[in-house]
């Protein structure tokens, strides 16, 4: 039955007055395929319009306010809350994913949809210039929730099998690491929460740059005279976490800390320091290694389900862990 046809078969706004206010939600998606030389410059800030990502963000949180606009049936809705996500999709295609919020009487899967389709044109618009080419695709709706008709997933966002980027052998966590890092194009200057405590056990979290890997661990710098410093100092033990909402993914590796020796602060790549700024010379500034003991990877899936894996390294290499909700 279509609701937005009378009984002459004329178009009206369906109406909503009796219906329950309810808590809904809608997830849909977009792709940008271009050249991958019209991506590079986008992942690496180059575009002389600048931010191409930032600026498609927000033109799809702002047509999802507007979509009553542009859609002559929708109704005006008082969203709570819209969130749009962009990233790179291996070397030229760009994924928008647009979710929409709100406790009302009707549906916000026309208010995801457009969300994922403006930020699909604005992308378009800024980069049309250097790549006229691009094309548009798989404007669809991925999930919802609420309302009458209960919870949608579409065939697109079910899993299909196991979640490839979860299927490593269990042997080589450490070929799963670089993996999902190389996916999330997580390179030296990287951002990771990094934790520590001291001798008290109260903890400390704050966000450093990767300073890259190498054969044994995971590289950052730090002066030792800095807090996390000293708490290395009297618990040589930490943990970072690596988070990418856009995927769905959080990486958690804990082990112990090593001092590598006295280093230029110029070797570290801060992750907010202006490009014209002059990097500091500390005098006790130095690099360290995390020596990985264990790692989880956790995959977040459609209806609020998700995948774990938890590996402890063991005297006879890596060992699977149970993993519990």
């Amino acid at each position: 039955m279509l609701t937005h046809l009378d009984t002459q078969g004329r178009a009206n706004m369906v109406d909503v007055t009796d219906k329950a206010v309810t808590s809904r939600e809608a997830t849909a998606e977009s792709r940008v395929r271009m050249r991958p030389e019209t991506l590079r410059m986008i992942v690496d800030g180059a575009h002389p319009k600048g931010d191409v990502f930032a600026v498609a963000r927000i033109a799809g949180i702002q047509a999802a306010k507007k979509t009553s606009d542009l859609i002559p049936l929708c109704h005006p809705l008082m969203l709570a809350s819209v969130k749009v996500e962009l990233e790179a999709e291996g070397e030229n295609c760009v994924r928008i994913v647009a979710r929409c919020k709100l406790a009302g009487q009707t549906g916000v899967e026309m208010e995801a949809l457009t969300a994922a389709s403006v930020a699909a044109l604005t992308l378009y618009d800024m980069c049309k210039a250097v790549d006229r080419g691009m094309t548009i695709e798989n404007v669809r709706l991925l999930e919802k929730r609420g309302g009458a008709s209960g919870h949608y997933v579409s065939a697109a966002a079910e899993p299909q099998g196991p979640v490839p980027a979860l299927a490593a052998p269990a042997e080589e966590p450490w070929m799963l690491l670089q993996s999902w890092l190389r996916e999330a194009q997580c390179d030296k200057g990287a951002a990771m929460v990094l934790a520590t405590a001291d001798d008290f056990g109260h903890p400390h979290c704050r966000v450093v740059s990767l300073g890259g890997l190498d054969e044994q661990g995971l590289l950052f710098y730090s002066d030792q005279c800095s807090e996390k410093g000293q708490d290395l100092v009297i618990n040589p033990w930490a943990a970072v976490v690596f988070h990418w909402p856009a995927a769905e993914r959080q990486l958690r590796i804990e082990g112990r800390v090593e001092w590598l020796g006295a280093r230029s602060a110029e070797d570290s790549p801060p992750v907010y320091r202006q490009r014209d700024e002059a990097p500091s010379l500390l005098p006790n500034w130095g690099h360290y290694r995390l020596l990985p003991g264990r790692m989880e990877f956790w995959q977040g899936l459609p209806g609020q389900r998700y995948e774990r894996l938890d590996f402890r390294k063991e005297a006879n290499g890596w060992q699977p862990l149970p993993t519990m909700p």
